[in-house]
């Protein structure tokens, strides 16, 4: 077996004209409808040129919930930014705060309710893309 820390590492592809950056503003995205909070949608395959995954900004206000819903097809990574949510995966519920982060498996059953008077403040990425865009979210309840 090697010892040569860089034998896995592989080479860097050939130098091409560097690509302008897209920057996506927040504001600039349409809440999704029927979602029982403000969720955006800030980067996609349609918005800000991702290809592997998508990158949501959500804003769960007191009083209102993610509705359940789970992903076929991808994991979900969750960082709380400010306020503080219960978190409920399957049957098990926990409290989360700000500077946490938590995955959720691929198809499992969850829903983020904010608690207290403070609005909750989250970076949402889920990957791998679904092969459509319809299939990557599956509510299992309405609001």
């Amino acid at each position: 077996m090697s010892t040569d820390s860089t034998a896995a590492v592989p080479a860097l592809p050939a130098e091409r004209p560097a690509e302008p950056v897209t920057v996506v503003r927040t504001d600039d995205v349409s809440p999704l409808p029927g979602r029982g909070a403000d969720l955006r949608i800030v980067l996609s395959p349609r918005s800000g040129g991702a290809q592997e995954g998508l990158l949501v900004i959500a804003t769960i206000r007191p009083g209102e919930s993610v509705t359940e819903h789970y992903h076929p097809y991808s994991e979900e990574r969750v960082t709380v930014l400010a306020g503080a949510m219960e978190l409920t995966v399957g049957e098990h519920r926990h409290e989360i705060g700000p500077d946490s982060s938590f995955v959720i498996p691929r198809g499992m059953r969850h829903r983020m309710t904010c608690l207290g008077d403070s609005p909750v403040r989250a970076v949402l990425t889920m990957s791998p893309l679904a092969p459509r865009p319809e299939w990557g979210h599956v509510d299992t309840e309405m609001t």
